[in-house]
């Protein structure tokens, strides 16, 4: 059995040591880190939404204590025992509204109204934020569910948000009981306030790209997104995909999940409960985005291990090769000196003539071949010049193709607000036309009601201001008109402008593609010359050959007249042999040369061990 050779083993040993451990590594280091990632961004998103519930969840109860201290105040709390005993006057009422009143403007503008009702569920007190009191005139709240919660267990409540008849912004209802001595439930403090601004906090809160934060209440209803059309009208837990998240953030849980966005889009999301109002807030992620670190660090230890490898492959030949080199020198080194004793004998000397002519000849192609690899470096650095002019122009290409399309949406955007200014005159033309006609029939109504009234017609100066009134609105109207019209123009004049620009860009991309044409021609007319040069190595290459065939034949006649030299030579064989067979990974079992042949059989073995020895040195040459 053949064994391997030195630097064959030298080469498998070097690889094993080196890639074996890297192996190891890019298999276990990639798992681990893309845990390690997974459990750092959901623990990120966990904090995001639990900064969100807290924060909403301290909002909330802010509101509820004000409410709360306001339900003690004495006024409300005899307004409530008056009402309940059907003995409020319209006096205490009109009080009651006025604190009430003075409580709204000193809470803010967060809050649309504020209200009292009796133990039967009916408003009999309240104020928006305007002064409007007749919207809660005899209200009946006794069916609500913050109602009955908070009449049957005396605690504060805060209802399920709904979207107010009143502006139609979202609102929820604080509502805090009110007790007697006896601690019986008397009627309720309520306080309407709008949650715009915590819908905002919530839905503007940005986790990378593609994530961001949302809200549900315990019914599952989306109470707060950034899409605004979502909120107070997907009922979350019915979207398909997203049951389980669902029924967890109900349930008040906190916790990470995966589900199916409305859109279809796979993601990852982190919730956590606001208590105070049953809601549950969760902050989300697509998950191509969440596992996006992972997957790089993956793919960079992947490639830094491909590198490794082969630098270490690299390193095992190049290892090996030193190694094994100083060996096949010394067995080359005796082949010339076996080669030396040769000659003596006249054959050898000719065929070391002719050997001189055919490596000359070798040393003319050689040259030739040197020659035409010069021209084709020369053709494919030409070449690669014009790649580079090439890509530049692509890249400027590509940079004028999007200003000429961001000029192009200016154009859109002039064209649309040159549509806006046109509808709003027609809308301001309309209120001129109208206040017109108005001021005519006031005119009229004034002409006749003083010429009936006589003497007492200066009563009438009423409508004649009423007239005056509206004879400024339509001169003001009318300078509206003129400053829209005005703006018209000025757009219609800028969609021109950035059209003209656009068509200008688009011309210098048509110039651009002209000079990538010609550039590509030039890097037709490199490869041309590059196959010509291609054509004088192959022919190159084929002397070379002939050359080493010569040379070959000489060596065998060189050898059949080596047989004198035969005794003096055979130390030196044996000892080729011996490091031939390390080198090569021969077998062991391999028969030596005798050590005292006879001058005739062994003639022909010789002349083949010459043949061998000498190709290597051909290729030397």
């Amino acid at each position: 059995m053949k064994d391997l050779s030195l630097k064959a083993k030298l080469l498998i040993g070097s690889l094993l040591i080196g890639t074996v451990p890297l192996l190891v590594a890019s298999l276990i280091i990639p798992t681990r880190l893309a845990k390690v990632f997974r459990t750092a961004g959901e623990s990120n998103l966990i904090q995001v939404a639990r900064d969100l519930s807290n924060l909403t969840e301290h909002v909330l109860d802010q509101n509820l204590l004000s409410v709360g201290s306001h339900a003690t105040h004495t006024l409300f709390r005899e307004a409530i025992a008056h009402r309940n005993e059907d003995a409020l006057s319209v006096d205490q009422l009109s009080t009651a509204n006025q604190q009430i009143e003075k409580v709204l403007h000193a809470l803010g503008n967060h809050y649309q109204g504020m209200w009292l009702c009796d133990q039967k569920g009916t408003i009999f007190a309240g104020v928006l934020k305007s002064g409007e009191t007749a919207a809660y005139a005899k209200l009946d709240v006794h069916d609500r569910a913050y109602f009955t919660k908070a009449r049957d267990t005396l605690r504060p409540v805060i209802s399920d948000p709904v979207r107010s008849k009143i502006g139609n912004v979202p609102i929820v209802v604080l509502t805090v009981p009110v007790q007697n001595a006896d601690g019986k439930f008397t009627g309720l403090v309520g306080l309407s306030m709008e949650i715009d601004f915590l819908i905002a906090v919530i839905s503007e809160q940005k986790l990378g790209k593609t994530g961001y934060a949302f809200a549900i209440d315990q019914r599952g209803i989306m109470v707060a997104h950034p899409d605004s059309k979502r909120v107070l009208e997907l009922d979350f837990s019915k979207v398909a995909g997203a049951e389980s998240l669902s029924k967890r953030m109900i349930a008040q849980e906190t916790g990470v999940d995966h589900y199916v966005s409305s859109a279809g889009a796979q993601k990852v999301a982190a919730f956590s409960p606001v208590p105070t109002s049953n809601w549950s807030i969760a902050a989300s992620m697509d998950e191509s985005e969440f596992l996006a670190t992972a997957q790089e660090t993956r793919n960079i230890i992947f490639t830094l291990t491909g590198i490794c490898l082969l630098c270490a492959i690299a390193a095992a030949v190049v290892i090996a090769g030193r190694i094994s080199a100083p060996l096949k020198k010394s067995v080359a080194q005796l082949a010339e000196a076996s080669a030396s004793l040769d000659a003596s004998s006249n054959e050898i000397s000719h065929g070391s003539t002719s050997l001189a002519n055919s490596t000359t000849q070798q040393a003319a192609s050689i040259e030739e071949t040197s020659a035409a690899l010069t021209e084709i470096s020369s053709s494919t650095k030409t070449n690669a010049e014009h790649a580079g002019k090439a890509a530049e122009l692509v890249a400027e290409t590509v940079q004028r193709i999007q200003s000429a399309d961001e000029r192009m949406r200016g154009l859109t955007e002039a064209v649309q607000e040159a549509a806006a200014a046109s509808e709003q005159t027609r809308v301001v033309i309309k209120t001129i036309d109208e206040i017109a006609f108005q001021t005519n029939i006031l005119a009229l109504n004034a002409a006749v009601e003083a010429a009936r009234a006589g003497e007492a017609g200066a009563g009438f100066a009423v409508v004649a201001d009423e007239v005056r009134s509206l004879a400024g609105r339509a001169t003001q109207a009318a300078r509206e008109s003129g400053g829209t019209l005005e703006k018209v123009g000025g757009l219609v004049q800028r969609s021109k402008g950035l059209a003209e620009a656009a068509g200008a860009e688009f011309a210098a991309v048509r110039e651009d593609a002209v000079r990538i044409g010609t550039i590509v021609s030039e890097i037709a007319t490199a490869c041309n010359e590059e196959s010509n040069a291609i054509n004088q190595v192959s022919a190159s290459l084929s002397q070379i050959e002939q050359g080493v065939q010569s040379g070959a034949a000489m060596a065998e006649e060189s050898a059949s007249a080596a047989m004198e030299m035969r005794h003096q030579s055979a130390t030196v064989r044996q000892s080729m042999v011996s490091m031939q067979q390390m080198l090569e990974g021969e077998s062991d079992d391999a028969t030596p040369a005798p050590s005292h042949p006879n001058l005739s059989a062994p003639s022909t073995d010789f002349a083949n061990h010459t043949r061998q020895a000498a190709k290597p040195a051909k290729h030397a040459s």
